[in-house]
């Protein structure tokens, strides 16, 4: 699509308008100045301020390629090549999911449970975490940022079955912390060896495969579907971290892992049915029980009365 020349920032704002309305979005002028900003780097405030602004024909050329993507319903963060989480800029692309807000909060609670680990074990030379199903490296790049910050000893080891995710991943933690020395490996959850860890971190595909269809456009047909397919029922990869684990974690240490929503009672029973106990459920801002804390003792767990925080 072709504007024309000499196109105000207040023409190319309605344009985008009316073509994403055409293209079935709910709310056309939010995306466009989302679009504007995150595309031309205008915010806001210069977008309300300065609407007859002429647009230069680099920058309108980015733009009109932009729109032509997000009218067929690609993630905005695909387009850019960029998505912010915890704070932190993420490399993300067609092999990666777009990493969710609501994640952060898989972060915040393993980051207390690594404090917590670290200070019951001042003995230790450090904590060793692993984060599995890692995809764009969010959830342990994010981490090991915080950690790093408060200057906790640990070792990260970064796990993905996807060559090409665990390239975003290598980028993304050299990215975020260019001096530090992860692991980075392919592996089907589970890295190659015997090594264990006190902390690790997954947040699998839950998505039960009949259901990927009907979800919004911008992830059932740009997100990969090998990284939110989890079988008839969702709960295909639990199965394997609750029955497998086990052999994965340090004396003392602990799993913790997103759930779907209404699916933290279905995983918390599950878990116990290998004998692990549930530390925490922890809710989300949705009132969604999201992130889920797990222990492996011999006897069961605890569910269904799994303790809130």
């Amino acid at each position: 699509m072709t504007f024309g020349e000499r196109l105000t920032l207040r023409r190319f704002f309605f344009e985008a308008v009316n073509l994403l309305s055409a293209s079935g979005f709910e709310s056309p002028r939010e995306e466009a100045r989302a679009l504007i900003e995150a595309v031309a780097d205008i915010p806001l405030s210069r977008q309300f301020a300065y609407p007859d602004d002429v647009l230069d024909q680099a920058t309108l050329a980015r733009l009109e390629q932009a729109l032509e993507l997000r009218v067929k319903h690609v993630p905005l963060q695909q387009i850019t090549g960029r998505a912010w989480f915890c704070g932190l800029p993420f490399r993300v692309t067609e092999a990666t999911l777009v990493p969710r807000p609501e994640t952060e909060l898989l972060v915040d609670v393993a980051f207390d449970m690594c404090i917590e680990i670290a200070q019951e074990n001042r003995e230790k030379m450090g904590i060793s975490i692993l984060d599995t199903f890692t995809g764009s490296g969010a959830i342990g790049v994010s981490l090991a940022s915080r950690l790093s910050a408060e200057k906790v000893v640990f070792s990260l080891t970064i796990a993905d079955i996807s060559k090409d995710a665990l390239e975003v991943a290598a980028h993304n933690l050299k990215l975020v912390l260019p001096e530090f020395d992860a692991v980075v490996v392919t592996a089907d959850i589970w890295p190659p060896g015997t090594a264990l860890y006190d902390v690790i971190t997954a947040n699998p595909p839950y998505i039960p495969k009949e259901d990927i269809a009907s979800l919004m456009p911008e992830v059932a047909y740009h997100e990969p579907k090998s990284a939110l397919d989890g079988g008839p029922d969702g709960l295909r990869f639990y199965r394997r971290l609750a029955s497998e684990a086990r052999g994965r974690l340090a004396r003392g240490g602990v799993l913790v892992a997103e759930a779907g929503a209404g699916q933290s009672r279905d995983i918390c029973s599950l878990f116990s049915d290998f004998g692990w106990t549930t530390k925490h459920v922890v809710r989300d801002l949705a009132d969604h029980e999201r992130v889920l804390v797990f222990s492996f003792v011999a006897s069961t767990g605890c569910h269904p009365a799994c303790r809130l925080l």
